[in-house]
């Protein structure tokens, strides 16, 4: 029996899933986290587990299902704010590259705003042969994102992300599900929906997070239950 965790964020993310899967979800446990399990044909099962905003929720989340559930494989999908100013409201992608652009030891170890001296790296990866696989299923783009504890919305902070990171999105949790799955040797595949472009009115945020998200599901389902 293959298992596979999901890792899901805020609550506009779980209830486009609930409103696309919920009949078919049996709902396990209610602490410390909301876990649901899917049961994808005889041979796979996903268990999926409702995080919270931010990276060390996302990492806990991760851990959790990683030891308690005996995952092999972790899955993500969110909603992420446009760094990148040619990207729209509902833009859909897949993830390789991640930077933490609010970790920085820099007057230490003098190598940069996001390096983690544990890791050697300033750069976190979504797995390779997870990602070649899932373009054979769903043709999307691929974007670098940027991570860390704030919420971004205005205008001068995209473009510094975007200019000194290279970033085309941002989150606040990727990069903790990365570096916890790093740590037990599992691999990540990510798939993220603008849900607040370069020049977006953030008052409007839950509907489109929420229309993005439903996107962002059926894709990883998709993934999930054909890879």
């Amino acid at each position: 029996m293959e298992k596979f965790g999901l890792v899901i964020a805020v609550f506009s993310e779980i209830k486009a899933l609930l409103d696309e899967k919920g009949a078919v979800l049996n709902h396990i446990e209610e602490k410390p986290f909301n876990i649901y399990e899917y049961k994808i044909k005889d041979d796979k099962i996903l268990y999926i587990i409702h995080s919270g905003c931010g990276e060390e929720f996302a990492s806990i989340a991760t851990t959790y299902l990683i030891l308690k559930y005996k995952v092999t494989t972790i899955f993500n999908y969110g909603v992420v704010g446009a760094l990148n100013p040619n990207l729209k409201e509902c833009d859909t992608c897949l993830i390789n590259e991640v930077v933490q652009h609010d970790f920085d030891t820099d007057d230490i170890d003098h190598k940069g705003v996001g390096y983690h001296s544990e890791f050697e790296t300033n750069t976190f990866n979504c797995d390779n042969e997870l990602i070649k696989k899932s373009l054979k299923i769903v043709d999307l783009p691929i974007y670098r994102l940027c991570s860390g504890n704030r919420f971004i919305s205005s205008e001068k902070d995209r473009k510094y992300l975007f200019y000194t990171f290279k970033g085309d999105v941002c989150d606040m949790e990727l990069v903790g599900i990365l570096m916890t799955a790093k740590l037990f040797n599992i691999p990540v595949l990510s798939i993220k929906g603008v849900s607040d472009s370069y020049h977006a009115n953030v008052q409007d945020f839950e509907t489109l997070a929420y229309k993005s998200a439903s996107i962002a599901v059926k894709i990883i389902l998709n993934i999930v239950e054909n890879i």
